[in-house]
């Protein structure tokens, strides 16, 4: 997250997802009837026991396509422990029509605290890190009397501020490791005591990513490698970079609704909050890895999906590392993300393991007043339900 909604609190899944993508700048409409064709959709994976799931979301798409309007997505999901649709949409780059594919990498902003937070579940579990010790046991950042932890970093009730300008949102300056960002708010006063209230920040990842390469001796990139995305195996899975034709071009949103190439972005300043690119069949992979146990025990990612609690009792909806709210259909967790030149979201119904992870090159951090998302767009809990009912 970032730009002009910084301040964005956490999005309620079940209720909205969709809606919350296209409002925080998933706006493209018109993108691809301005190259001059229109995009087709083409399907990498359709599991013939899934036809009847497939059959229906597949009607669906257009109107996806549209309400999101940017110019290239990719929409996975898995089930049954693995992938079983797994779909394309649009360009991954306007001007040549180069068609996005499920080997397209997508900026995916938030979505990479869901990594961060799981790599520090890892460590919790094995006991290299204690979740609620005070942060100063492990790095030079001020605890306040030892009321900033590690739990409360993920979990966002730490009181560390977020993104406060377009120019943080759009960073230029390139940091040589997770913790020399630190110095950017360490001497900061707190928004909120903490523990008091949840108060977004994506500046607290880049504390738990600090702690994690101190912990470890290993800079954040072979530290994740190692914790989560090899054991995931999300080989598509790269911080910041990746060859040119391996991903997608970045887009913005104008304020007109139209789109043009997204500014130039320097996201060593968020790698633990914002900084990966990755596939929605990866982001799926991820999915699947942290239900069934290949990332960390059954109960560690109970406690991850569990809601944390104010100091007065109150949840706030946020695990750790995973926004949080129960259904009629059971527990749906995942998270999204937003940055320039992408959006994303990743969904998981608990009870069976089904995941559903959507990647787009559109983002909305410069735009002052994106237009609303268009009435219809199908969310991400409509498209999972038919998968979970297993049709």
């Amino acid at each position: 997250m970032g730009g002009r909604r910084r301040n964005r609190t956490r999005l309620v899944f079940v209720i909205a997802i969709v809606a919350a993508l296209a409002a925080s700048g998933s706006g493209c409409g018109g993108a691809t009837e301005a190259a001059g064709a229109k995009p087709l959709c083409r399907q990498s994976v359709a599991a013939p026991r899934y036809r009847r799931a497939i059959s229906s979301d597949r009607a669906l798409l257009p109107r996806l396509k549209e309400g999101l309007r940017a110019p290239g997505l990719s929409l996975t999901v898995a089930a049954g422990g693995k992938i079983v649709w797994s779909v394309s949409c649009g360009f991954a780059d306007l001007r040549s029509r180069r068609p996005a594919t499920a080997h397209t990498r997508f900026r995916i902003g938030s979505v990479s605290k869901s990594l961060t937070a799981t790599a520090l579940a890892e460590y919790a579990e094995r006991g290299r890190v204690d979740l609620d010790a005070p942060v100063d046991r492990y790095v030079d950042f001020p605890s306040h009397g030892g009321a900033i932890t590690l739990r409360r970093l993920a979990g966002h009730p730490a009181g560390i501020r977020n993104y406060e300008s377009e120019g943080e949102a759009v960073n230029r300056r390139h940091f040589a490791s997770v913790t020399a960002t630190l110095a950017l708010f360490a001497g900061e006063p707190l928004v909120a005591e903490p523990g008091t209230r949840f108060s977004y920040s994506s500046y607290g990842y880049d504390v738990i990513g600090a702690v994690l390469e101190r912990v470890s001796a290993r800079d954040f990139a072979s530290l994740m490698r190692q914790a989560v995305l090899a054991p995931a195996q999300m080989r598509e899975t790269t911080l910041s970079t990746a060859p040119r034709a391996a991903r997608a071009t970045f887009y913005e949103l104008k304020d007109s609704g139209g789109v043009r190439v997204a500014p130039p972005i320097d996201l060593s300043d968020r790698l633990p909050a914002g900084g990966y690119l990755s596939t929605a069949d990866d982001l799926a992979r991820f999915g699947m890895a942290l239900t069934d146990g290949s990332l960390v025990d059954r109960e560690t990612a109970a406690m991850m999906f569990r809601s944390q609690r104010t100091t007065t009792g109150e949840d706030t909806g946020y695990g750790l590392g995973f926004e949080v709210h129960p259904s009629p259909f059971g527990l749906f967790v995942g998270h999204t993300g937003a940055v320039a030149g992408g959006t994303a979201a990743l969904l998981i119904h608990v009870q069976t393991g089904t995941v559903l992870a959507l990647t787009t090159n559109l983002g909305y951090a410069t735009a002052v007043s994106p237009p609303p998302p268009k009435k219809g767009t199908p969310d991400p809990p409509a498209l999972l339900l038919p998968f979970i009912r297993g049709r």
